[in-house]
């Protein structure tokens, strides 16, 4: 999902959030995570260029035109939700239920808009294959799909 959108996104739930707890604590959780999280794109942009850079835009074309190889992607990883819920349940933190909240919601929407594999967010399932980006992520089916775009808007 584009940057933007998660944006947006995290803008809307954590006034929903709000609204529905009172706690600025669970909402800023639910903002901070639905934003933030894609921060591992950038690590693994660094370390497909072989350096940091903050080059904002070819990273950007570089995760959108799937040119980066190896998904490491830290923080999309699905085994990361029963430690934090574990987590929860033990401390009663409502800042963390809101960042699994939204850390649930934005894996939810990565998935359906970045066109990712069943087992894609598993850091098991990219860890037995190599980091490949080809076995998180229908690179195929996307890039016709980008393809079919910049031929109908030419």
């Amino acid at each position: 999902m584009r940057f933007k959108s998660h944006v947006a996104i995290s803008l809307g739930t954590s006034a929903i959030g709000y609204a529905c707890t009172n706690s600025i604590a669970f909402s800023l959780g639910m903002l901070v995570t639905g934003i933030f999280m894609d921060i591992d794109h950038f690590l693994d942009y660094c370390v497909a260029v072989e350096k940091i850079r903050f080059d904002i835009k070819d990273l950007f074309q570089k995760c959108y035109e799937f040119k980066i190889k190896k998904s490491y992607l830290l923080f999309h990883s699905v085994e990361l939700i029963p430690i934090m819920l574990l987590i929860y349940l033990l401390s009663g933190n409502i800042l963390l239920l809101g960042v699994i909240i939204s850390f649930i919601l934005h894996l939810f929407l990565d998935m359906l808009s970045n066109h990712v594999y069943l087992f894609g967010y598993s850091f098991i399932h990219r860890w037995k294959n190599n980091f490949s980006s080809d076995k998180v992520f229908n690179v195929k089916l996307k890039r016709s799909i980008l393809n079919g775009k910049n031929k109908t808007s030419g």
